[in-house]
């Protein structure tokens, strides 16, 4: 190769680099939870007191309809937000990702190192990167599109990535990382972040508490759903999920 062609290969390397690297880290812009225009922050404080417990404890019963994760396919065309609710995890550099219709590859960080330096917070951090209702906007995507979910941590037995979403079959420990709700037209979905299950800590299995706290974020994502039986309703969630979020935007 020539000298002047390899500078060039270089050059155009290391820009390359540098735009993955910027993209990886955080593609999304950030938004406070002032700016939110769906309505969410008028009952942020609802969604901590119903969905955020106390570390080590999973959500048994808060009173709402458990939904599918596997199963979110877009009601309507519609500009699709994720909120930032609150975290328990004890790592760094945990990552929110998502793809569209049954894509592996996940896009860029929704929200990359999921610290919180909000007092509201299970583990606030003096150097955390988000506040409770910091919210991105995902963008706009069209009806029938369907949405996946993903967790990148770093397992602290081996330093390695995992990657944790709904299908329970596709993570590496083989078990389930990921559970969802609806309450009050918007989807709620908490994931842990810890290998394994609960209280090993032989291998790569991180003595995981499987409290589903590790990262607790909220969609404005309106999905049609098959309603369950009867029995299978709790408390406030007895009402059909078909289109539910698509009559908030029309308020």
């Amino acid at each position: 190769m020539k000298l002047s062609s390899w500078k060039t290969w270089l050059t155009s390397t290391v820009l390359t680099a540098a735009c993955l690297g910027t993209a990886s880290a955080e593609a999304f812009t950030i938004n406070p939870i002032e700016d939110d225009p769906t309505g969410f922050k008028n009952n942020l404080q609802t969604f901590q007191d119903l969905f955020v417990q106390p570390e080590g404890f999973e959500i048994t019963d808060p009173g709402v309809r458990k939904i599918d994760p596997n199963k979110l396919t877009l009601s309507v065309d519609y500009d699709v937000r994720a909120f930032f609710l609150n975290e328990g995890a004890g790592k760094r550099k945990n990552q929110l990702k998502f793809s569209t219709d049954g894509n592996q590859t996940f896009s860029d960080s929704i929200f990359g190192d999921i610290t919180c330096r909000d007092a509201q917070c299970e583990f606030p951090e003096a150097d955390g990167r988000l506040e409770v209702g910091d919210w991105v906007n995902l963008g706009n995507f069209t009806k029938g599109t369907n949405f996946s979910f993903i967790l990148e941590t770093i397992n602290k037995r081996d330093q390695q990535i995992d990657r944790y979403q709904a299908d329970a079959n596709k993570n590496p420990d083989g078990l389930e990382h990921l559970v969802a709700y609806e309450y009050d037209n918007y989807l709620v979905f908490g994931f842990e972040d810890t290998f394994g299950q609960k209280h090993r800590k032989d291998g790569r299995n991180e003595f995981s508490d499987r409290d589903f706290n590790d990262v607790v974020f909220v969609l404005d994502l309106p999905v049609e759903q098959e309603v369950p039986e009867p029995g299978s309703l709790v408390s406030l969630g007895a009402l059909g999920l078909v289109g539910f979020a698509y009559r908030r935007r029309k308020k």
